[in-house]
C-alpha cells in the first residue's frame, strides 16, 4: 500500500500476483485510471456536476465531458493519505478533505482500511464531515484473476443479481432498476 490515493499497489494471494498495476512512483502519480486507487469524494459519475446538498446547489468539477468523476480533476486518487494506524495485518489511511475541494460543501476526514485475515482482503471506508456533504469513495483496483497478464480481459465474472442499474451513452445511470 503507498500513501499516495491509498492505493493498494499489490495484492498476493498464494504467491501470485492478483492486481495490476504501474512499475514505479511515476506511473501512479502521471496516471489517469486511478489504479489501485481510492476513487472519491465520490466514486463513479455525476451528472451535470450538479449535487443537492442540505438545499443548497454546488457545481463539482467536469472532469468527464460535462460530467463529473471520480472526485474530479484531483480526486482522491491524486492526494498523499496520513498512515493513522498500522498493524502486521491491518492499515488505516486517512486524507481531510478540505470544504470546497472539487466543489464539495464540507471539511471531511475521509479513511480507507485495508485488512488481511487469513485468505481474506477486506476494504472499509469511513468519513467524518464538519457539514453535510456527499461521500461515497471505492477501491479501484484491477485485478488479473487468470494470471495471463492481460487484466480483466481474459477473466469472466458472473454476478448473480436479480437488479442491475442500466447506464446511458455517457455512462450516467438511465433511469431506475432494471430486472
Amino acid at each position: 500500500v503507498i500513501t499516495l490515493g491509498a492505493t493498494v499497489r499489490s495484492l498476493r494471494f498464494r504467491g501470485r500476483e492478483l492486481l495490476l498495476g504501474y512499475p514505479d512512483a511515476a506511473g501512479y502519480e502521471s496516471g489517469s485510471c486511478y489504479c489501485g486507487a481510492v476513487a472519491g469524494r465520490y466514486a463513479n459519475r455525476i451528472a451535470g456536476g450538479r449535487i443537492t446538498v442540505g438545499g443548497k446547489k454546488y457545481l463539482l468539477d467536469l472532469n468527464d465531458g460535462n460530467n463529473h468523476l471520480h472526485g474530479g480533476f484531483a480526486g482522491f486518487d491524486k492526494k498523499v493519505f496520513t498512515a493513522a494506524a498500522v498493524f502486521d495485518n491491518t492499515v488505516r489511511l486517512e486524507y481531510r478533505s478540505p470544504d470546497g475541494e472539487g466543489g464539495y460543501p464540507g471539511n471531511l476526514t475521509a479513511a480507507v482500511t485495508y485488512t488481511v485475515c487469513g485468505d481474506g482482503f477486506t476494504v472499509t471506508f469511513s468519513g467524518e464531515s464538519d457539514a453535510d456533504t456527499v461521500y461515497a469513495p471505492t477501491s479501484h483496483m484491477y485485478f488479473d484473476l487468470s494470471g495471463c497478464g492481460k487484466g480483466c480481459f481474459g477473466t469472466d465474472i458472473t454476478i448473480y443479481s436479480d437488479r442491475y442499474l442500466p447506464v446511458g451513452a455517457d455512462l450516467i445511470p438511465a433511469g431506475g432498476f432494471a430486472e
